[in-house]
């Protein structure tokens, strides 16, 4: 019993232990444990309806977006619109996936992705032909609505649509067209064409100078369309940076875009296609503006090549040749020389020469007739030239001072010599060159003229400088063929010159003829040098080395000419008595008589030069004499009558100073008695 009740007092001690445990637990989870997971509960509830807040606001979003996406086209904000679309439809494949009510939102966003492909093309259809059919008068262009055109082509390249560069250049190329009609239509109007012909035939009814006015206006309103053009290119090209993230050189155009994204979409290999096309569209349209001009100068008309058929003979590919003046021609140089460097600055490096090429063509046809023209007049002097002697007019002393002094050479104008007071004009026997005393005939100062204005023309027109080069060549050449014939040859006797024979004094006028042009030469081959430049070709070397054989032959002509005489007179010599004898009379006399027909024309040293030659000749002749004579130096009275005749030779010749004065000792004469192969 007593273990029984020792076990009840410990029950009940359990008891009311555990009681106490039990209420204190349950203090503690009414005082601890229900509020904090009440808070967690809270916690938890207000999570989930914070989601369910945020997936709402996001619904009332989307909810939004098709008139989010019409008030960002309204504003032109298609970048905008676009990463509008594109977040949308992340939205829906992410957060909102499986969402009933936006089934079919993601077709009506791919649907409304089309729609704006279309409005932006041809939004920049309209723009591009409302900004290149603008009036083009003013010099400097300004774009039409820069914004518009940047946020255009930024939603384009935002849709990877780099097709519009190609709708830019149809546009381009058509404005170009529609420029060229209306400058053409212009000019026709204020001309005298009848007014019930095409426009085409009334084009080739244009005068000349009608014409000219036609290109300056093509050229000029042609060459501010291309800078119209080269403004919207920087814009372009500025839009393209900017949406790959190159910032640096389009900062004139961030002040402009508004609310496009600055986050780049435009990956670098699809920029630099972008960058390529456009840097090539801006070549083509250089290069088709300057056809275009090629083509009215080429063959008057509005018809491209490509555009004519092949049996249409309606052009003329020369007529610039065939109609225009020299002075017009020059101003049509300029005019191209102006709009080509005009080009280039626009495209720098490309190559774009069409206009060039084309101006070229026709000038080098015009300076062929001219050649032609001018040639034709020399040979016509040169048939009607009696080779003698002619005063020189002071207009040619001055362009011969002028090439000389400056190397350049200077046309005079007709009539610009001035008359003296008597009312002569001033003229000079001969033509001075420094020291140098050139007597000319009336023909090579015609040349000298004809060459000036040949160099003349190729310093205004360097287009034509190689081919103007090649033709005073030609034109020298023929001057030096011609004048062989003609003396040498003996052509130049006829009724027209009045000329019965060809003497020496002809003979030493075309002798200072061929000096005066191999001097004028070299001045010729430096104007053209600098006018070349490397690829200058010397056509006029082979030129002087003809003029030298030709004048080597004139020189042979005239000593021949004495050796003949010499050998005639010789021929019946004896050693005998009287001393002089008749044949060394006349020797002296034909010596003498050719020194008077030359001492005004030809210099001294030339001169002593041909004496030189022909005392050579008389040596020979006379020691191959005296050796058929068997007349010996061996001082018996025979070598004494020779050396008298000697003596009185070679005083005759030191009387006009025709040789040096060591050739005129007897001792100079002492090779006479040697053999003639020792000479």
């Amino acid at each position: 019993m007593a273990s029984h009740d020792t076990l009840m007092e410990q029950l009940d001690q359990t008891i009311s232990t555990v009681k106490a445990l039990r209420s204190k637990i349950s203090k503690i989870e009414q005082d601890v444990v229900n509020n904090s997971l009440l808070v967690l509960k809270s916690e938890r509830s207000r999570s989930n309806h914070q989601q369910v807040y945020e997936k709402l606001k996001v619904m009332a979003t989307v909810m939004q977006t098709q008139s989010t996406i019409q008030l960002l086209l309204s504003n032109r904000d298609y970048v905008g619109a676009l990463d509008l679309i594109q977040a949308t439809e992340d939205l829906l494949e992410q957060e909102l996936a499986g969402v009933h009510s936006f089934r079919h939102l993601g077709s009506e966003l791919t649907e409304m992705l089309r729609v704006i492909d279309t409005l932006m093309t041809e939004e920049f259809e309209r723009y591009c032909s409302a900004d290149l059919n603008r009036p083009l008068t003013e010099a400097h262009p300004e774009i039409l609505e820069e914004e518009k055109l940047i946020c255009i082509v930024m939603g384009l390249l935002r849709r990877g649509n780099f097709d519009f560069i190609e709708i830019y250049k149809k546009e381009v190329i058509s404005a170009v067209k529609a420029a060229v009609k209306q400058v053409a239509i212009e000019i026709v109007v204020g001309s005298d064409s009848q007014g019930d012909l095409g426009l085409e035939e009334q084009l080739k009814m244009l005068k000349v100078d009608e014409w000219f006015r036609l290109h300056t206006n093509t050229s000029h309103v042609l060459l501010r369309l291309c800078r119209r053009v080269k403004k919207s290119y920087d814009l372009m090209i500025g839009a393209a940076n900017i949406s790959a993230g190159q910032f640096s050189g389009a900062k004139e155009m961030e002040g402009l875009i508004l609310s496009e994204s600055n986050d780049s979409f435009l990956s670098t290999a699809d920029h630099e296609r972008v960058i390529n096309k456009l840097h090539d569209l801006l070549v083509y349209i250089c290069k088709f503006s300057q056809e275009r001009c090629a083509q009215l100068l080429s063959s008057r008309t509005l018809i491209c090549n490509e555009e004519k058929s092949k049996d249409d003979n309606r052009t003329n590919s020369h007529w610039w040749m065939e109609r225009a003046t020299l002075t017009q021609l020059k101003d049509l140089a300029k005019l191209v020389n102006d709009m080509n460097k005009s080009w280039e600055a626009l495209c720098p490096g490309a190559s774009i020469h069409s206009f060039k090429s084309a101006f070229s063509h026709q000038a080098n046809r015009f300076m062929y007739k001219f050649h032609v023209e001018r040639t034709t007049k020399l040979h016509l002097i040169l048939d009607g030239e009696p080779w003698k002697r002619t005063d020189v007019p002071g207009s040619f002393q001055k362009l011969v001072d002028f090439i000389a002094d400056n190397g350049r050479f200077a046309v005079p104008k007709d009539g610009i010599e001035i008359p003296t007071s008597n009312g002569q004009i001033n003229a000079e026997k001969s033509l001075q060159i420094g020291s140098e005393t050139f007597a000319v005939v009336g023909t090579v100062l015609m040349l000298v003229k004809i060459v000036a204005e040949y160099c003349f023309h190729a310093e205004e027109i360097p287009l034509c400088a190689e081919s103007l080069l090649r033709y005073v060549s030609d034109l020298l050449v023929q001057f030096n063929s011609k004048c062989y014939k003609l003396i040498l040859g003996g052509e130049a006797l006829s009724e027209k010159t009045g000329l019965k024979k060809i003497t020496s004094t002809n003979l030493a006028l075309l002798l200072r003829a061929l000096h005066l042009v191999l001097w004028l030469i070299p001045h010729v081959r430096v104007h053209f040098q600098g006018l070349i430049g490397e690829s200058f070709k010397d056509h006029l070397e082979d030129v002087t080395v003809h003029i030298k054989n030709h004048a080597h032959g004139i020189m042979s002509k005239l000593t021949d000419i004495m050796k003949s005489l010499i050998t005639a007179e010789l021929r019946n010599w004896d050693a005998k008595p009287p001393v002089p004898s008749k044949s060394f009379q006349n020797i002296c006399k034909h010596l003498k008589k050719l020194h008077e027909a030359v001492v005004n024309i030809l210099p001294l040293e030339q001169i002593q030069e041909l004496y030189k030659e022909i005392n050579t000749s008389f040596k020979d002749i006379f020691s191959e004499k005296l050796q058929k004579m068997n007349i010996v130096n061996d001082g018996g009275v025979t070598h004494g009558l020779v050396s008298t005749e000697l003596l009185f030779y070679l005083e005759d010749l030191r009387r006009v100073e025709a040789l040096p004065k060591e050739s005129l000792e007897l001792s100079a004469m002492n090779d006479i008695w040697t053999s003639k192969s020792a000479v």
